[in-house]
């Protein structure tokens, strides 16, 4: 059975490099940062499917790659539909407006 780490198990592996700082790889990706980086800089106002299609991937794989890069998201389809939202009722009490001021000019 062996006892609990001595001095010397430390010693031997400081010497054979065991503690050394490892060099971290980054591994090869499937979207390349600077084209990336490009690309958004060239079509800010892309929807990520489009920068999808454009680098054979998922909208999904974007979004990270973004989100690495630091780079914010343009577009939010929930402030979209609330923009849709203000405009359909700024429309319909403009309809509403032009059909009194008809009766009352009729």
């Amino acid at each position: 059975m062996r006892q609990s780490v001595t001095y010397y198990d430390w010693a031997r592996k400081l010497e054979q490099g065991y503690y050394d700082v490892k060099v971290k790889r980054e591994r090869k990706r499937k979207i390349d940062k600077e084209a990336l980086k490009q690309a958004v800089a060239e079509k800010p106002d892309e929807f990520l499917k489009q920068y999808a299609r454009q680098f054979n991937c998922t909208a999904t794989a974007v979004f990270y790659a973004l989100k690495k890069l630091k780079i914010p998201l343009k577009k939010d389809v929930h402030l979209r539909g609330e923009i849709r939202r203000e405009a359909s009722s700024i429309e319909s009490e403009t309809e509403v407006g032009a059909g009194e001021e008809a009766s009352v000019c009729g």
